[in-house]
């Protein structure tokens, strides 16, 4: 088991919540050289700070992206994937097997706690 205190104001479940993905999944750092410049964004989030990725990986059919967004409120919350310039199709709702279901408005409306999976595909198609 590892432990982690961490100080606070009041209680926060949003941010507990975090914070406890933060110690359990810490990110990655990779090697950079001097002068190098910051690496580009595949997307940003937006919206609520309540919404967070859990997850982002390729699709398994190549198409796009799959992307796991979690809900760390108790409270309903709106974010939006923004792609940037990078070429990102139409957005829908998607289950864990990356089936894809209904299609997905820009702003992603999630319900206290909810975990969704977001498909994305490259080429605007199903």
């Amino acid at each position: 088991f590892r432990y982690a205190i961490r100080p606070h104001q009041g209680f926060d479940s949003s941010e507990a919540k975090k914070f406890g993905i933060g110690q359990s999944q810490p990110l990655i750092p990779i090697p950079a050289q001097e002068g190098q410049q910051s690496l580009p964004s595949l997307f940003t989030l937006e919206g609520s700070p309540a919404i967070i990725v859990s997850s982002l990986k390729p699709a398994r059919d190549g198409n796009g992206w799959s992307v796991r967004l979690f809900n760390t409120s108790g409270q309903e919350a709106t974010a939006e994937l923004n792609w940037g310039d990078n070429k990102a199709g139409a957005m829908y709702r998607s289950n864990p097997e990356e089936a894809i279901l209904e299609p997905l408005d820009t702003g992603i409306k999630m319900e206290g706690w909810e975990i969704l999976t977001v498909r994305v595909t490259a080429d605007g198609k199903r």
